[in-house]
């Protein structure tokens, strides 16, 4: 009874650091002060009859997170008869679309989410479809609780160890790369549930569940359902089968079960998901990808998604878990970190948020492992661990959450661009605004110049202002695989003595009077907050060609 109470309390904590930052960058009436500094400024965007619609257009009713619009706009742009998806973003799959829509559908009967066909209604009421992103981050949160309870279970199941199951939520809410994608509306962490769903599934199977193979491949099916690389999920089924001590037979027709019901629910959550992988493969769409087996990349996210002392600490119990025999519950958890890690390895298409799947399980075996060993000094150890360790990722992760609770960086921007830059002046930016790039401000006040990363551009052009942001340019924090391409043009545009800095803008994660900086992050760790600076052209530069 009170372990179940200490648990509830774990889940609470966790409630109140999701629910923490729900309304982040979301469109509002404050913003939109920044996009339409004047009263005819609305008019003018809603007149707009161009051929080509640009980017900047949705930059209003948009979030600061680049992906949650694509869930929005992925929705909307499902066709019936056969619910055919947007191919710029395929790999979100069906299952999470249906359900998100169910929801809005659900709340707009009940009054609390206005639906609308008059795109204008949310550029003059960004409150409304603030809404939207809203219930998408709620859909998180709920899915993030489960993943908490689940890590609870699946640590208790591995280990019979109450004090490295509470370990294992502990560590699994504080940290970064967990915390920061459940307040976001995408389908990382609601594919992740299922999958960790899956994974409780095959324990209960090795343990004597004879519900199992229709169990584990409908929530395999499922996970597959959010996300076109969770199709990965059904190697858990297939590794519990293979392991079990039952005749071929046994155990080819528990694989087919289990494959048959996995089937069945793509095919009723997402009948374009195999048509789809191709276009993964084509250079087709927002998720196309190549084969470049870098799996560095995703022990820097883990790096800086769990900080340094935490994977160190994880690791080292992974070493701890590999001296002692293993049981089969235990062989199947690592077996999916070792498939996953590798297989998401190979697509060139990179972010941290890829390695979620895996993250749970890692942190439930790096911690069962120090309690595997009975060894006195190692015990003493263990325990100072412990206690850095906790302290170390409260603060690592409390940092990030101040992020969501503080102003954000581009608001302020935009704030000082309205106060500080007069109307009619010129900006110059690299390529056309996006919301999570640059700071919010009125196309239609300022002379925007597109310069696409070519200084020869600038110099024809050279707008009196230019605005640069972590992901333009290596300005700390900036992105590991930041293109070649915006290096150069950052050092040319440097190099050409053109601009001066007028100010710059940077929030790192912080808590008290501990400050966490990087030089470099995986590049969705920046959505969070980039570093922007406004550059001012000085007046003796005019003559240059």
């Amino acid at each position: 009874m009170k372990d179940r109470y200490i648990i509830l309390l774990l889940i609470f904590i966790f409630l109140g650091i999701s629910i923490n930052g729900i309304y982040w960058g979301l469109p509002s009436s404050k913003l939109n002060e920044l996009y339409f500094t004047k009263k005819d400024s609305i008019q003018k965007f809603s007149n707009e009859n161009k051929p080509e619609i640009p980017r900047s257009f949705y930059n209003p009713i948009r979030s600061y997170h680049p992906d949650e619009y694509f869930i929005i706009k992925t929705l909307q742009s499902i066709k019936p008869p056969f619910f055919k998806f947007s191919i710029e973003q395929f790999s979100i799959g069906g299952f999470y679309l249906y359900l998100y829509g169910l929801l809005l559908l659900s709340l707009s009967i009940t009054g609390f989410v206005h639906l609308s066909r008059d795109i204008l209604y949310y550029f003059i009421n960004p409150e409304e479809i603030a809404k939207f992103y809203i219930t998408g981050r709620l859909i998180s949160l709920i899915y993030g609780i489960g993943i908490v309870l689940l890590t609870y279970i699946i640590t208790k199941c591995l280990s019979k160890n109450k004090v490295s199951a509470f370990l294992s939520v502990i560590i699994l809410t504080f940290s970064p790369i967990f915390l920061m994608n459940t307040h976001y509306m995408y389908v990382d962490i609601p594919g992740t549930f299922w999958i960790m769903l899956t994974i409780y599934f095959a324990l209960r199977y090795l343990d004597g569940e004879k519900k199992g193979p229709v169990l584990m491949g409908l929530s395999a099916g499922i996970a597959a359902g959010h996300k076109i690389t969770f199709l990965l999920a059904f190697f858990v089924s297939f590794v519990a089968f293979l392991i079990e001590n039952k005749s071929i037979r046994e155990k080819m027709k528990n694989i087919v079960y289990s494959f048959l019901s996995f089937i069945g629910v793509i095919i009723i959550t997402y009948p374009f998901i195999f048509t789809s992988i191709r276009h993964l493969f084509l250079g087709e769409g927002q998720n196309a990808t190549q084969i470049v087996f870098s799996p560095y990349f995703y022990i820097t996210s883990l790096r800086y998604g769990l900080g340094l002392p935490l994977l160190v600490f994880l690791l080292l119990g992974i070493v701890f878990t590999l001296y002692k025999r293993q049981d089969k519950s235990r062989i199947v958890v690592i077996l999916w970190i070792v498939f996953f890690f590798l297989t998401i390895s190979f697509p060139s298409l990179k972010f941290a948020r890829y390695i979620l799947p895996v993250l749970p399980p890692f942190i439930i075996i790096g911690t069962t492992g120090w309690f595997s060993v009975k060894n006195k000094a190692i015990l003493f150890i263990r325990s100072v661990a412990i206690i850095l360790i906790l302290t170390f990722t409260f603060i690592y992760g409390m940092a990030f959450e101040m992020l969501f609770i503080k102003e954000n960086i581009r608001t302020e921007a935009g704030m000082w661009i309205k106060e500080n830059i007069p109307a009619g002046s010129s900006i110059g930016v690299t390529e056309v605004p996006w919301q999570f790039q640059m700071p919010p401000f009125d196309y239609y006040t300022y002379r925007v110049e597109v310069i696409e990363y070519n200084i020869e551009e600038l110099q024809k052009k050279k707008p009196e202002y230019f605005i640069l942001s972590s992901f333009q340019a290596p300005i700390p924090p900036y992105p590991i695989r930041l293109q070649e391409e915006r290096i150069n043009f950052y050092n040319e545009f440097v190099k050409s003595g053109m601009y001066k800095v007028e100010k710059k803008f940077e929030k790192y994660p912080s808590l008290g009077f501990i400050t966490f900086r990087f030089k470099t992050l995986p590049e969705d760790l920046i959505y969070l907050n980039p570093s922007i600076v406004v550059y001012r052209k000085i007046s003796y530069n005019n003559s240059l060609p």
